[in-house]
């Protein structure tokens, strides 16, 4: 961690608290204009990357869905502090090209992530649960606005500068659910892959960042499809209703890849389910 408590990363927006750190970078609470309270992400860049990933991350900032948080504004900062904006251009600012950048995204706060609702549903028995799991109706209730985030995100509407396009979140798990005021949001998609969908020009293909256990064969294959994030909210179905995930987490990589997935801990309707939408075949 490079931030600590007072920070002013970006002009008006102070650190508050530590959130946590995945793949991408780290998340902290901070106190916006005003004092809005949002979460601050930071995902750095290497020098290669920073100007394209910051244009393009920008287009997603315009996109809106009561089931995603929304992205407040984004900037891109180089290690001497200096700070462009979104809709500034290189060449007004004292941005240093060389070397590293960092991405810096406000986006809303949730109240907590669905990783951490299960962590407290840990060791309590419910009368529609599994135990170690969370209880089924609550949990049918956030799969159901989870999917309807996905949905949205992976219809072909999106204008992310060269066309419309479906964007495919590429990293589905628990912990980018959020709990925000009773409902769940989709958060993270401001680093999702974007896909072309032009039938006449072939899927641009991206590299698989996601998190392991969550992966289906194609995304660790570099080759996601519109239907990968299907498959991701079947194994946090699983998760989140069990407690444990459908395999040992060590051997995630081999298991999603063969479809060796132990689907016991579900009733038998929905492990048919589970089990269709985590088919090694897309379609």
């Amino acid at each position: 961690m490079h931030y600590k408590i007072g920070d002013e990363p970006v002009p008006g927006y102070k650190i508050e608290g530590f959130l946590g750190e995945g793949a991408y970078g780290e998340v902290w609470r901070a106190g916006g204009p005003g004092g809005v309270p949002c979460a601050l992400k930071f995902i750095r860049l290497d020098s290669k990357t920073g100007l394209k990933e910051f244009r393009s991350i920008s287009l997603v900032k315009n996109i809106r869905s009561p089931n995603l948080v929304p992205v407040q504004a984004i900037w891109l900062r180089d290690p001497q502090g200096n700070v462009m904006a979104d809709g500034e251009r290189p060449d007004t600012i004292r941005l240093q090209m060389g070397g590293t950048k960092e991405l810096v995204i406000a986006m809303g706060l949730g109240e907590k992530s669905l990783a951490q609702r299960l962590d407290e549903c840990r060791g309590k028995k419910f009368p529609d649960g599994i135990p170690g799991g969370m209880p089924l109706r609550e949990l049918l209730r956030a799969m159901d606005d989870a999917a309807r985030g996905i949905d949205y995100l992976n219809e072909p509407m999106h204008d992310l500068g060269h066309g419309p396009a479906s964007i495919i979140h590429c990293d589905i798990k628990p912990a980018n659910l959020l709990i925000v005021g009773g409902g769940v949001q989709v958060c993270d998609y401001g680093v999702a892959k974007a896909l072309n969908v032009n039938p006449s020009e072939a899927m641009k293909k991206t590299l698989a960042a996601g998190t392991p256990a969550y992966a289906p064969a194609e995304l660790i294959n570099n080759d996601p499809r519109p239907q990968t994030d299907q498959y991701s909210l079947a194994i946090t179905y699983y998760e989140l209703r069990t407690g444990r995930l459908p395999f040992d987490e060590a051997r995630a990589l081999v298991s999603n890849l063969t479809g060796q997935l132990d689907l016991s801990g579900l009733p038998a309707d929905e492990r048919e389910v589970i089990r269709r939408a985590t088919s090694l075949q897309p379609d």
